[in-house]
């Protein structure tokens, strides 16, 4: 299975202001480009805080809720709440005939996907905005990880989008 962590951050390298903002400080370029990748994949996988920051699950997509208590979010046929590791959603996900999935944050769980050796692209938008402070795009203590640029476009004037294949060693 792919994966590939689908991200947008500030220029600081920031993915939100805080724990319960809503992703509307990018552009309506990214956030179709957003929508193109992840209908794609047709699996998002979000950890609990961020999910909790959506209005609704996002439509036409198996949302993958990492949480450590899954039984506080509602199951539906777009919704599958697990306290299973990266390893054990992905092989899961394999087994149910998906062969992509977008990770999409935030920071923990990105990091947790990382530091599994999961994550095969890193798709980051970078938005002409700078918050100082804020969430990063990973929380980890253990990831060295190399990348190869494969693509750099331009959204619009300001935005652009950078298109990473994680090297293996």
């Amino acid at each position: 299975m792919k994966i590939v962590m689908v991200m947008a951050m500030s220029a600081d390298g920031r993915i939100a202001r805080g724990e319960r903002e809503l992703i509307d400080w990018t552009s309506k370029e990214d956030k179709r480009h957003f929508v193109g990748v992840t209908k794609r994949a047709r699996v998002v996988i979000v950890g609990r805080k961020t999910f909790e920051t959506f209005p609704k699950p996002l439509p036409e997509r198996l949302n993958v809720v990492m949480t450590r208590n899954p039984a506080a979010i509602h199951t539906s046929d777009e919704v599958w709440p697990t306290d299973r590791s990266p390893l054990e959603v992905t092989q899961e996900l394999t087994r149910r005939g998906f062969r992509e999935a977008a990770l999409i944050g935030g920071a923990t769980v990105n990091g947790l996907f990382l530091e599994a050796g999961l994550v095969d692209e890193i798709d980051l938008t970078i938005e002409p905005k700078l918050f100082g402070m804020g969430i990063p795009l990973i929380t980890s203590t253990n990831v060295d990880i190399l990348l190869t640029l494969a693509s750099v476009e331009r959204l619009n004037e300001n935005t652009i989008n950078l298109r990473y294949s994680v090297r293996r060693n």
